[in-house]
């Protein structure tokens, strides 16, 4: 008896090492078609990279954008209004200075730093336009060409001096 109880124990360990050894072929094919499946979806997931002409005539766009807002600059420049861009409000004056010459050097127009009293802050204002909607249109650019750097700007009126 104890001889037939062996000889099925070893029959039972063959027979389940061979199911073991056609399951782990069974699991390592389905594993590569899952990655095979993985890796299409990830190719057909990624977009092609921008042609270079699309480079391009991103960059004429923006160059077009900077050209018209410099001839918006050039002509409102000569005109002294009543409105302007404030672009920043500061309470270190040096930091206010700072983003002053930064405006002077990207605009050919007016920019002043002006401290307010009430508030504490220096304001930096460019522009001085005869109208709301010339000030807010040079905004309105301002925060297409620099979205990073105006995208809180705002129209405010030039205190009399």
């Amino acid at each position: 008896m104890n001889r037939f109880l062996v000889a099925i124990i070893g029959l039972l360990i063959i027979a389940l090492s061979f199911i073991g050894c056609s399951s782990s072929e069974e699991t390592q094919s389905e594993k590569e078609a899952t990655d095979k499946q993985v890796q299409q979806e990830q190719a057909q997931e990624l977009p092609p990279p921008p042609p270079s002409d699309t480079i391009e005539a991103v960059a004429n766009e923006v160059q077009q954008e900077t050209q018209q807002l410099n001839q918006t600059q050039t002509t409102t420049q000569e005109v002294t209004g009543t409105y302007a861009v404030q672009v920043g409000a500061f309470k270190v004056t040096e930091t206010a200075d700072q983003i002053a010459s930064l405006a002077r050097s990207r605009f050919s127009m007016q920019v002043k730093s002006i401290f307010d009293k009430e508030t504490g802050l220096t304001k930096v204002l460019v522009g001085g336009f005869a109208t709301k909607d010339e000030a807010r249109a040079f905004r309105d650019q301002l925060a297409r060409q620099f979205p990073e750097d105006y995208k809180d700007a705002w129209v405010t009126e030039l205190p009399r001096e």
